[in-house]
């Protein structure tokens, strides 16, 4: 009983192994409706899935990145595609949108290895942080990042960022949302629906009670109001001569991740945003004019349709006016084969007042012998027939006997 039992507990389990198996054969972007996600003509992210597409971006780099590398550029151009796969099995993105998703990944990635960063200063020697392997990393992962670290080179370059960071006098404001949000929520209350980089700046750098983080931001929105309120017309000045480049001497991001570099770079890509948003335009606007062309096409439907029954409706009218002729036709033959029954009703038809309708519109009694109607001239005509035919033999018999006349005094008479 106890072999037949674990046998079969071993069969289930090897159905379940298969089961398991065949799962992972099974697409499952395809089982899993994909959103869209909107973005800036910057690259960034923006509508109400923007927070859900920067999770699955740092749910992708933190899983499947590893974080061993010392920069973005030493990753193998395989790992990026691979990383890029794996957003579109959850996100519905065009290919344009893959280097912009790349820079997102980039900065997750940097993030994961911040904090490992954070649990390798923890311990003094590398054995025992190799020891510490920390959760949701590999061992032989996490071991070849305590090796990178440990590089002089590395200890060089991590001191050199904290020293940039240090020095850092102008933080935004936004926290989390970041600025796409704030920059797209002054577009929406914007008259023209535009916002210049200047306001921008201004909004993301100061708080909701209109303060400042510290002394140095305080001071680089003072000056940047007074340029604007002087000369007015410089927001509209190229980017190193704007009021935000002169009042804080450097070039501010538009975003995370938009550098003076991918701001010159997006130009062509927002030239074919621009195309395609005044095709999508266009494309409306011929919509709407084959839809009112349709319309119109119904509308004259309608009124062949009517002036189709109208016909219909004459055409059963003359119909009916045959069916009257007929009727007349046979009255006619009643009225000719005599009696008194004939005459009787010829009589009622005329002081009935029962007309019929001609061809050419004329309304008047068939009395029998002014009738214009193809049977009642048969009629007469048939009438007309045997008199015809009389008269002519009427005539050969006169033409007869004046030949025997003739014969008789001339003497031929055999």
């Amino acid at each position: 009983m106890l072999s037949s039992g674990t046998n079969q507990t071993g069969r289930r389990l090897v159905v379940l192994a298969a089961w398991l198996i065949s799962l992972k054969r099974i697409d499952i972007a395809n089982l899993c409706p994909r959103f869209q996600v909107e973005f800036t003509d910057d690259g960034l992210a923006t509508g109400q899935y923007r927070a859900k597409y920067a999770t699955i971006v740092r749910q992708v780099a933190r899983t499947h990145c590893p974080p061993m590398y010392k920069d973005w550029a030493e990753v193998p151009e395989l790992t990026k595609d691979a990383l890029w796969k794996n957003v579109l099995e959850e996100i519905d993105l065009p290919l344009i949108r893959k280097e912009c998703t790349l820079r997102k990944l980039n900065t997750a990635w940097k993030q994961k290895k911040y904090e490992l960063r954070q649990v390798y200063d923890k311990f003094p020697t590398d054995a025992k942080r190799k020891r510490n392997v920390p959760v949701k990393v590999k061992k032989e992962e996490w071991e070849a990042f305590v090796d990178m670290c440990s590089i002089e080179e590395d200890k060089t370059k991590q001191f050199n960022g904290k020293l940039a960071r240090e020095q850092m006098k102008n933080p935004h404001t936004t926290g989390r949302m970041g600025a796409v949000p704030v920059i797209e929520q002054l577009k929406k209350n914007s008259p023209t629906g535009e916002v210049s980089k200047t306001e921008g700046y201004v909004t993301i750098h100061t708080r909701r009670d209109e303060s400042c983080i510290n002394f140095e931001t305080k001071q680089s929105l003072e000056e940047i109001n007074r340029l604007v309120s002087n000369e007015p017309d410089i927001v509209e000045r190229d980017l190193d001569n704007d009021p935000v480049a002169m009042g804080t001497c450097s070039w501010s991001r538009a975003g995370s991740g938009v550098t003076k570099t991918v701001y010159h770079a997006s130009a062509p890509y927002k030239e074919i945003a621009q195309r395609e948003k005044r095709a999508r335009e266009n494309s409306e606007l011929g919509y709407e004019a084959i839809m009112a062309r349709l319309d119109e096409a119904d509308k004259a439907r309608k009124i062949l349709e009517d002036e189709v029954a109208d016909l219909k409706r004459q055409s059963s009218g003359l119909e009916n006016a045959s069916q009257v002729d007929n009727l007349n036709f046979e009255l006619c033959h009643v009225a000719d084969s005599g009696g008194w029954v004939g005459l009787v009703l010829v009589l009622l038809l005329v002081l009935g007042g029962v007309e019929r309708s001609l061809v050419y519109g004329q309304r008047i009694p068939c009395l029998f012998g002014g009738c214009n109607c193809l049977r009642c001239q048969w009629r007469i005509s048939s009438r007309s027939a045997p008199v015809q035919v009389e008269a002519d033999r009427e005539s050969e018999r006169e033409g007869e006997s004046s030949k025997a006349g003739s014969d008789l005094r001339n003497g031929n008479v055999k």
